[in-house]
């Protein structure tokens, strides 16, 4: 299925386009051809707006840095540490 719609077609299909955007993350609408929205899911939208505070945090970022270089192992935290 495609990942764009018409501006028709939301306006048409707007459940199911948002059904679909809840599973690919994102659907773009075009107007004349033209990308110039896009519906977004939830999960992609909380991951967009956490992304900038993860990426300011410095010890948040040493840590990735460090999993993914195989310098650490992931450990699993107890309740009261989240």
């Amino acid at each position: 299925m495609d990942s764009t719609v018409t501006i028709t077609e939301l306006q048409d299909q707007a459940p199911k386009v948002v059904r679909r955007a809840e599973q690919n993350g994102s659907v773009a609408v075009s107007r004349h051809g033209r990308t110039v929205a896009f519906v977004v899911s939830r999960a992609r939208m909380e991951a967009i707006l956490e992304t900038p505070e993860i990426v300011s945090d410095r010890k948040m970022m040493k840590s990735i840095r460090d999993y993914e270089s195989g310098k650490a192992r992931p450990r699993a935290f107890d309740s009261d540490e989240i």
